[in-house]
């Protein structure tokens, strides 16, 4: 599969200047794409080429920045973005983007009446959740079962929602679970990035990063 990497470039500084425009203007988070940062989006580009992710689900398309991202590298490993939505006129704008970009045979869309149904698909190699806070932990526990061995969590907002308490209980959980290791990372707005452990590994890993207090 080809890739126009100019183009795709072109859309993702036209999306990313819509959305610092819309926050300029003070839209609420209702009305604003409240889309991540371009480091962040770079970091989920070579998170799917490292792990030579495949099967990658996005949940909070919103209008379709970070998942350009992540399917641009999955068209280099021959992967497939699932990404989830539940606000119809985001989802359709991400859809002309997506078309935009010339990645939409990487990427399967889907909206969402109830945006805690778990309808994910088996063996995911690469999660990304940006939805609404206070979910994390729901779209989290939907997740870890259909984990591929090695497979990552990343979750956005870490950081920047660090005193919300819906972001506080996501984080006790991901750091106090012994079948993953888990780190917040310092990248754009904070993320969160748990690997899902080798049954090979030694019990007690996750005593390492013991402080999760945000």
């Amino acid at each position: 599969m080809t890739t126009d990497l100019q183009n795709i470039k072109q859309v993702l500084e036209r999306m990313n200047n819509e959305d610092l425009i819309q926050r300029e203007q003070g839209l609420t988070r209702d009305e604003r794409w409240r889309s991540i940062p371009p480091i962040s989006g770079r970091f989920l580009f070579h998170s799917v080429l490292s792990l030579k992710a495949t099967t990658i689900v996005e949940i909070g398309m919103s209008h379709g920045y970070s998942t350009i991202w992540m399917a641009m590298a999955a068209m280099q490993t021959g992967g497939m973005v699932h990404t989830y939505e539940v606000e119809e006129w985001r989802y359709k704008k991400a859809i002309s983007n997506f078309k935009e970009a010339g990645v939409r045979d990487a990427i399967n869309p889907v909206l969402l009446e109830d945006p805690t149904d778990s309808v994910y698909p088996e063996s995911i190699d690469l999660a990304f959740i940006d939805a609404e806070k206070e979910d994390y932990v729901i779209h989290f526990n939907n997740i870890l079962p259909n984990l591929s061995e090695n497979g990552v969590i990343i979750a956005d907002n870490i950081i920047s929602h660090k005193d919300e308490p819906a972001i506080q209980e996501f984080a006790r959980i991901i750091h106090t679970r012994e079948d993953l290791v888990s780190t917040i990372l310092p990248i754009g707005k904070g993320l969160s990035y748990s690997q899902k452990l080798n049954e090979s590994l030694p019990t007690g890993v996750n005593e390492l990063f013991s402080s999760y207090q945000l």
